[in-house]
């Protein structure tokens, strides 16, 4: 028995189905909406190699000879959507570098905003950011200067709603592969309206099913809102408003633009000279 769907009651069942599942991952973005990433930007030795170098030549710091010093530079940011009171943390981020590295000095290289007041406490190998508020898209860059060897750190906090803070030093991060994949997704189905179309016109004849007419213009839909977020994304823009007034701008153009290449050409008049 052949069994014939009606695009109809596929939408249908679609729309059941993504009433149910938007709510669910809102939900669950809500919950992933505060997050602290800390990033290892950079580590560089203060010292060349022995081989080959000046004899008697050394790195001091107040005074102090220092062997085998070594800059690290981090970046922490809320990459969040939502702001981090500073009664939200337990107590203080935490920077501490492992054995047999000894910190040296650990001090804050810039802020964003300007008007960001972050305060450093350094005590033996922990270099401790004390409680502070924190809006989506703050960042703090720490530099420390180490000594005796590599410096190998780790991050250890404890803010609510935040389910780790963890040094990242991969060029990737998670959200990134989540960009990839739904980058992946979205090629897919517009390759798939892209043939849908390329199939439609036989001997100059146009011919294309509803259904087919309604996939492509929900793909192609999908793919103009991506690229209108990550426009917002690539310029760092933060307010959900700012982004659909920006989409809004964007569709009105396209709006005419898809009217007018679309748009039938005039017939001939009936009865006119060049009438068949």
């Amino acid at each position: 028995m052949k069994l014939v769907a009606d695009w109809r009651f596929v939408l249908t069942a679609v729309a059941g189905v993504a009433g149910v599942l938007i709510p669910v991952w809102l939900w669950r973005a809500d919950l992933n909406s505060r997050s602290v990433r800390v990033d290892l930007i950079s580590q560089t030795s203060l010292q060349p190699d022995t081989k080959g170098a000046t004899p008697g030549l050394s790195v001091v710091l107040d005074g102090t000879p220092l062997l085998a010093p070594h800059l690290t530079v981090f970046r922490l940011t809320n990459d969040g959507s939502r702001p981090i009171q500073a009664s939200d943390f337990e107590g203080p981020i935490e920077l501490l570098a492992k054995e047999p590295a000894k910190l040296v000095r650990v001090s804050v290289t810039s802020v964003l905003p300007t008007g960001l007041t972050p305060r450093l406490l350094t005590t033996g190998n922990t270099s401790s950011l004390q409680p502070l508020l924190l809006n989506p898209g703050d960042a703090i860059t720490i530099a420390a200067i180490s000594s005796e060897a590599p410096p190998q750190f780790v991050a250890r906090a404890r803010i609510a709603g935040v389910p780790d803070v963890a040094i990242d030093s991969s060029a990737k991060s998670e959200k990134s592969r989540q960009v990839g994949l739904i980058g992946l997704a979205l090629g897919f189905l517009s390759l798939t309206a892209s043939f849908i179309t390329a199939d439609t016109s036989r001997d100059g004849v146009v011919r294309i099913r509803q259904r087919a007419a309604t996939f492509s213009s929900l793909v192609a839909g999908l793919v103009g809102v991506a690229c209108v977020a990550v426009f917002g994304i690539s310029r760092e823009i933060e307010s959900v408003w700012q982004v659909i007034g920006i989409g809004a701008l964007v569709c009105v153009p396209a709006a005419i633009m898809g009217h007018i290449l679309n748009k039938p050409r005039s017939q001939p008049a009936a009865g006119s000279a060049n009438a068949p």
